[in-house]
C-alpha cells in the first residue's frame, strides 16, 4: 500500500510538471477538456518504470525501519529465522517489481503513446471538418488554408487559400465549404460554392526590391469539387514511427518490428532494461539503507539510498549512449552482468550487516 502510494505521488509530480505542455499541444489540436484530461493519463505510464522502483526503495526502508524498531526483526532472529529468509523474500519482492516495470515499459507504454497520438489525431481532423469556434490557420507543404468558424445558423464556412505554383501564387476565395470522407479509398471530397481564383504573377522587382506582383489570370465558378488524398490534407505516421510506440518483444525481436532497429529503437530498449534493472536492485538498496540508520543518520539515510539508485540511473544512461554501437546483444549483456554484480554486491552487504539491520538503533530503542 505504502509503495502504491508513492508511485501514485510520483506520478502526480511528473504529470504535474507535464502539464503544460500536453495542455498546449491538445489546445492546438482543438481537443476536448475529455480529451486533454485522456491524453494525460495515458502520459502516466512514461515515468512508471522510475517511479516504481523509487516506491519499492521508500516502501520497503519505511515498513522495514519500522519493523526493525518494534523489535520484530530481533525476534524473528532469536526464534531462528535466518538474515537468508529476509533476503529471499527482498528478492521475490524485487523480481515482481520487475516484472511489473517491464509490462508496462513494455506493453502498456507504446499502447499508450499510440492512443496520446491518435486522440490528438481524431481532434485535429474533427475540427477540420467540422470547424471550430474560432478562426484557423492550417498550414501544408505548399498552401495556407485559414477558415473561418460556421457562420450563426448554417454549415456554411468561408476559406481563404494561399498557394505557391511555379512562378506565381493562387489566391483563393470560397463563400461555403464543406469537406467530406474519407471514402473507401482514402479521398476526401471538398465541396466548394462561390469559388473565385486570381493568380499572379511575381513580376519585377521595383526600385526598392519589392517584386510588383499583377493578377494575369481570375476564375470563378458557382460550384467547384476537389478531391483529396487524405494524407495531403492531414498526415498520420503509423504505429512504431516513434521508438516510444515499440513493445518490448518487438525491440527484442520476437514479435516482426515496425522496421528496422535503429539508435533510437536500441535506446529505448536499453533504457527500459535499465529501470527494470533498478526495481530489482531496490529492495536490498534499502535494507542496506536500514542497517545504516541510527539516530544520528537517520536524517538523511534515505535520501542518501535515493542519490544512489538516481545515480545508478544516470549511470546506466552513460552506459546505453557508449554500448549502442557494439549491437543489443552486448548492450543487454553489459547491463545483466552488471546489475548481478551490483545485486550480488548488495545481498553480500546485507548478509554482513545482520547485526546493525536486526537491532532498533533510534531513539525509543
Amino acid at each position: 500500500m505504502r509503495t502504491a502510494f508513492i508511485t501514485i505521488l510520483i506520478e502526480a509530480v511528473f504529470l504535474a510538471e507535464r502539464f503544460s505542455a500536453i495542455f498546449r499541444q491538445a489546445v492546438d489540436n482543438h481537443a476536448t477538456a475529455g480529451e486533454i484530461s485522456l491524453v494525460l493519463l495515458l502520459a502516466s505510464p512514461e515515468i512508471f518504470d522510475l517511479a516504481l522502483a523509487f516506491a519499492i526503495l521508500m516502501g520497503v526502508y519505511q515498513v522495514l525501519l519500522r519493523v526493525r524498531e518494534d523489535r520484530e526483526l530481533l525476534v524473528m532472529s532469536s526464534a531462528g529465522m535466518g538474515i537468508y529468509r529476509l533476503v529471499g523474500a527482498l528478492l521475490g519482492l524485487a523480481l515482481l517489481a520487475q516484472g511489473a516495470s517491464l509490462f508496462v515499459s513494455g506493453a502498456l507504454g507504446p499502447a499508450a503513446q499510440y492512443a496520446q497520438r491518435s486522440i490528438l489525431f481524431n481532434a485535429k481532423y474533427r475540427t477540420l471538418r467540422e470547424g471550430s469556434a474560432v478562426s484557423q490557420f492550417y498550414f501544408f507543404r505548399d498552401h495556407v488554408v485559414f477558415v473561418e468558424p460556421k457562420a450563426k445558423g448554417t454549415d456554411a464556412r468561408h476559406l481563404f487559400i494561399w498557394e505557391r505554383r511555379a512562378g506565381m501564387d493562387r489566391i483563393i476565395t470560397v463563400n461555403d465549404a464543406t469537406l467530406d470522407g474519407p471514402d473507401n479509398a482514402g479521398r476526401l471530397s471538398l465541396q466548394m460554392r462561390d469559388f473565385l481564383a486570381y493568380d499572379f504573377d511575381a513580376g519585377t522587382l521595383d526600385r526598392s526590391g519589392v517584386p510588383r506582383a499583377s493578377a494575369v489570370t481570375a476564375i470563378s465558378a458557382s460550384n467547384v469539387t476537389q478531391q483529396l488524398r487524405f494524407e495531403d490534407v492531414l498526415s498520420f505516421d503509423r504505429r512504431g514511427s516513434a521508438a516510444g510506440e515499440w513493445t518490448l518483444l518487438e525491440l527484442l525481436g520476437v514479435l516482426p518490428p515496425p522496421s528496422p532497429l535503429g539508435y533510437a529503437e536500441a535506446k529505448a530498449l536499453g533504457e527500459r532494461a535499465a529501470r527494470s534493472l533498478l526495481c530489482l536492485l531496490a529492495p536490498l538498496l534499502a535494507s542496506l539503507a536500514i542497517a545504516f540508520t541510527t539516530r544520528a543518520t537517520q536524517t538523511f539515510a534515505l535520501p542518501l539510498a535515493c542519490l544512489v539508485l538516481l545515480g545508478l540511473d544516470a549511470l546506466s544512461s552513460a552506459l546505453i549512449s557508449t554500448v549502442i554501437p557494439m549491437g543489443t546483444n552486448a548492450l543487454l549483456a553489459t547491463l545483466g552482468f552488471g546489475s548481478l554484480a551490483l545485486l550480488a554486491g548488495l545481498a553480500v552487504g546485507v548478509v554482513r550487516s545482520q547485526r546493525a539491520l536486526v537491532r532498533p538503533a533510534l531513539a525509543r530503542a
